[in-house]
């Protein structure tokens, strides 16, 4: 597309790097993030965009203003290998340079559209980083920013996503009490999607990520006292097909019930000194907008294993593994030793606030 044309001017020297207006790269750059809805592959130049991030991320060269430059020969040298030259092999051309490289298109253009929200925080200290920003803004920020759609919570929605584009979708969380959750759940109509919940704090950094592709999704922070999460986004992604999404913001403290094991259904992990691992069933509810559609009020999505802690007795235990099954939440744990034989009460807490009863 044109947008190599404005990506490969911005990476030829010092002084073109930094240069803004048009017709430069920051120009066409902004144009991009101001139109984040509109399909990728029939971008012109402000594609440029697009260009820049996979030449940060995939190429060898490290070094400014040229970085990253030696995946756009790459592909140019791709595009001649396939001898092909018509726009519409151009695609193919680019999948196949990505797989070489470990990469697949629908997974760069994921954390592409991640990054085109995140570029706007401080993403220092979360994992992987690197693809959360641009290097090329170090020195020149855009001033354009990607809009959003700003909603309350708890609150929900339909959205159309084209075909390689994203919509965002912004709510306040506002102030909450101790071990006070927050999510976003977005369901497709059949369509995979790239999907993304970012949250931020007060102090303009990224406190976490959550992502997945799919037909469903749904991710869960629970808002520490002392880095209150202030808001979360939830970002759509299109990729080969469009489609509609059904998405929903909830918030409040869970509640977490054990389900089993019982003192008539109890787990036997094997001898004291030597035990196994256990299953243990939850059902996680209080953020109903959070859980799917179903009977027996299943329990919200969007958890990790992390929030989870197990006690047994007067030990605490591993959890090795949280699974959605079902509608309830079964824990795999590591039991810990303990001192003889016998029935031991059972805890599991979500958080030091919210605990999940004896059994």
């Amino acid at each position: 597309s044109e947008g190599t044309a404005d990506a490969i001017m911005d990476k030829g020297y010092t002084d073109l790097d930094d240069k803004l207006g048009y017709p430069y790269y920051e120009n066409s750059a902004g144009n991009f993030l101001e139109t984040p809805d509109e399909t990728l592959f029939g971008k012109e130049y402000d594609c440029c965009l697009w260009w820049n991030y996979l030449m940060e991320q995939l190429g060898t060269n490290k070094v400014e203003p040229n970085y990253g430059t030696e995946f756009r020969v790459a592909f140019w040298d791709k595009l001649v290998t396939n001898d092909v030259d018509a726009p519409a092999n151009s695609k193919p051309a680019l999948e196949e340079l990505l797989a070489s490289r470990g990469r697949s298109l629908e997974g760069i253009f994921h954390d592409f559209t991640i990054c085109n929200y995140t570029r706007e925080f401080d993403v220092t200290g979360i994992p992987d980083a690197s693809k959360y920003s641009y290097i090329d803004e170090q020195t020149q920020p855009i001033t354009s920013n990607v809009p959003k759609t700003t909603v309350a919570i708890p609150s929900n929605g339909v959205t159309a996503v084209n075909p390689w584009a994203a919509e965002y979708i912004e709510a306040d969380v506002g102030q909450g009490s101790e071990c006070f959750a927050v999510g976003f759940k977005a369901v497709s109509t059949g369509d995979t999607m790239a999907f993304t919940v970012v949250a931020t704090d007060s102090a303009g950094s990224v406190i976490g990520i959550k992502r997945g592709i799919g037909t469903e999704f749904a991710g869960v922070f629970f808002s520490e006292p002392t880095r209150p999460v202030e808001k979360i986004c939830g970002i759509i992604g299109g990729l080969e097909e469009g489609g509609t999404v059904s998405w929903d913001f909830d918030a409040g403290q869970p509640k977490v019930e054990i389900i089993r094991p019982t003192f008539s259904r109890y787990a036997h992990p094997g001898p004291f000194d030597s035990p196994g691992n256990i299953v243990v069933t939850t059902k996680v509810t209080g953020l109903p907008d959070l859980a799917p559609e179903g009977p027996d009020n299943p329990s919200i999505l969007g958890l990790d294993k992390d929030y989870f802690s197990v006690r047994l007795g007067a030990e605490d235990a591993n959890v090795l593994d949280a699974a959605y099954v079902g509608g309830l939440w079964e824990l795999v744990v590591a039991a810990p030793v303990q001192p003889a034989d016998g029935f031991y009460n059972l805890q599991v807490k979500l958080c030091p606030g919210i605990i999940g009863g004896s059994t």
